[in-house]
């Protein structure tokens, strides 16, 4: 897991204070825009066939933040699944394919 942290402030970043357009990125999701890294038995999932989840569930899910988690390596933008059931998965996107629904401010942290 992980909590990302803005250093200059010290303010814990939740989704929500990075996404413009959470709409966007629930169709991303849905879609299965975003490429399954965690990898179980050598078999990387999809989010579609995971969770299968329609887009408005998909955003409402996302806004509560309950069970997830994202970070940024500074070339992938990453959400991070857990469930009760002790399920883990992440989803990866190029963070060039996402900008345009991410914080201006936020990239330029990020040097973007």
């Amino acid at each position: 897991m992980a909590t990302t942290v803005d250093i200059e402030s010290g303010k814990r970043l939740k989704l929500s204070d990075i996404i413009t357009d959470f709409d966007t990125l629930a169709e991303l999701l849905v879609e299965d825009k975003f490429e399954g890294i965690t990898k179980w038995e050598g078999v990387a999932s999809t989010f579609s066939q995971d969770y299968g989840w329609t887009k408005k569930g998909v955003e409402k899910w996302l806004k509560g933040e309950e069970d997830l988690g994202w970070y940024t390596d500074g070339s992938k933008f990453v959400i991070m699944i857990t469930t009760k059931y002790w399920s883990y998965d992440e989803f990866a996107i190029d963070l060039s394919e996402v900008e345009d629904i991410l914080d201006r401010e936020f990239l330029e942290k990020l040097g973007r």
